[in-house]
């Protein structure tokens, strides 16, 4: 690779830039692909689309290609480590619910509200943080994710009675929802077509990878200092990447706005030649009026919110199922999370391998319904090592559908709106989520665990057929092929 071009579609000319990680600024993203297609001046895309990587050899094994795989490498480590670090503190709720349940004598349904009102909040931030994205960029809204988290979960270390804590808790979650809406559009960015599904894969690990370890953390630290100090100790690491990858960001110039100034509108639709053919356009969008897109559309992150919402309710009981039920001591219970997120490691990447070659709607169909039975039978069957495999089964579920809705939703929103999208379909799974937890929890409560978990998969299955049924009757009539961007 030696040099970052700018494609004139209309003479076939290109003007080269040499390659450094300044150049990021004129918004140049490696791609894998070295043409591009364009849509009619009128409906000019992100300026990204119209820059491209430029490589004197194009074989598959040359030095050209490697060095673009490696830098395609760095560039989706670097959001693995920051998605490790936004999940670090916020994944030690779950597992530190024991110890505050003990330590403020809560019932089920008070420790689900408690839960729940990290889980809502989250839910919430994620609406305008899409929001904020999209117009004012990434790079803050992402910051917020990460170094607002951490100064909320000190708070949280540092709270002294109930109300207090749920303060510093919806603090934390509001803060939370900065990093997930603005991430995935600037991965896509960086990948071909064919690898948005596995780069999505990847990104995930970093998540799973914070599930798996926070609760060992959280656990060795609770044991020497309370659920307090394990609050505090991971909130200095995760304040201090915070401000490393603010400042990382702004020096590459990746994360600004993205929406185009008027003139830079103007002046790069005077290079765009004629629509070509609709059918090159990568980009999946269907044009206005089809409402067949929209149903599609909604039916899809109907379902994955659904998984998403019954999923992480269900989860955040796992460890007093374990405690509670199973009569397991509180060191095993909070690792049976560690159990249930380790899976992300192979589960997220297959799924967006799979994706990109056998399609999104039937990997996130597979995975919806594989979640009725492991909700059904987590409290049916003894305990022994098939508790452990139907407990990661919720893990697959949630890994597994991320990357694939992810890029679903990508593929089909406008460039200037996927932020926003992306902070819906969020903030759908995350507000489920926590309006159904203190539910299950008043179930377990009155009923048991038992048959609060089993109601709690029919109700989910009868959703997940109703939702199926609409992605079926949209995909009848929708057609990839004539989408335009």
């Amino acid at each position: 690779m030696k040099n970052i071009g700018k494609y004139h579609a209309d003479d076939n000319k290109s003007e080269y830039l040499p390659f450094h990680p300044r150049n990021f600024r004129n918004r140049i993203f490696p791609c894998q692909t070295i043409a591009v297609s364009f849509c009619s001046p009128t409906c000019i895309p992100e300026p990204s689309i119209v820059y491209l990587l430029h490589t004197t050899d194009k074989e598959p094994g040359s030095v050209a290609q490697k060095g673009l795989t490696l830098r395609l490498a760095g560039f989706v480590t670097l959001f693995i480590l920051s998605h490790f670090s936004h999940h670090l503190l916020t994944a030690l709720v779950i597992p530190m619910l024991p110890f505050i349940r003990d330590t403020f004598s809560l019932s089920y349904t008070a420790a689900g509200l408690v839960a729940a009102a990290f889980n809502f909040s989250n839910g919430l931030g994620q609406l305008p943080a899409g929001w904020l994205a999209d117009k004012v960029g990434a790079r803050i809204v992402m910051t917020i994710g990460l170094a607002g988290v951490a100064l909320a979960g000190a708070m949280v270390g540092l709270s002294t009675g109930l109300p207090l804590l749920i303060l510093f808790l919806v603090l934390m979650g509001l803060a939370g929802g900065g990093y997930h809406p603005a991430a995935p559009p600037l991965i896509i960015g960086a990948v071909g077509e064919s690898h948005r599904g596995k780069a999505l894969g990847f990104h995930v690990i970093g998540g799973s990878m914070s599930h798996f370890i926070s609760p060992v953390i959280g656990i060795s630290l609770a044991m020497l200092w309370g659920w307090r100090g394990a609050f505090l100790g991971t909130a200095l690491p995760v304040f201090v990447f915070g401000v490393f990858f603010f400042l990382f960001l702004g020096r590459i110039g990746i994360g600004a706005a993205p929406r185009p100034s008027a003139a830079e509108t103007a002046g790069a639709a005077s290079e765009l030649p004629d629509a070509p053919s609709p059918t090159h356009i990568h980009t999946r969008i269907v044009p206005p009026g089809d409402w067949t897109k929209s149903l599609r559309l909604v039916a899809f992150i109907a379902l994955t919110s659904a998984a998403t919402s019954f999923g992480q309710a269900c989860i955040t009981f796992t460890p007093m199922v374990m405690l509670d039920f199973f009569h397991v001591d509180e060191k095993a219970a909070a690792m049976t999370l560690s159990i249930i997120y380790s899976v992300g490691f192979w589960a997220a990447p297959l799924s967006g391998y799979f994706s990109d070659r056998i399609g999104r709607v039937s990997v996130l169909v597979a995975m919806s319904l594989l979640l009725i039975p492991v909700i059904g039978l987590v409290t049916l069957v003894p305990y022994g090592p098939l508790t452990y495999v139907i407990m990661m089964g919720f893990g697959v579920v949630l890994f597994a559908r991320m990357p694939v809705s992810e890029a679903f939703i990508i593929e089909n929103v406008s460039p200037r709106k996927r932020s926003s999208v992306l902070g819906i379909y969020y903030a759908a799974g995350m507000v489920g989520g926590a309006t159904l937890t203190p539910l299950i929890g008043m179930g377990i409560d009155r009923y048991g665990f038992q048959s609060a978990f089993s109601v709690t998969a029919l109700v989910y299955a009868a959703l997940v057929l109703v939702f199926i049924a609409l992605l079926a009757i949209s995909g009848k009539r929708y057609s990839p092929e004539s989408v335009t961007d």
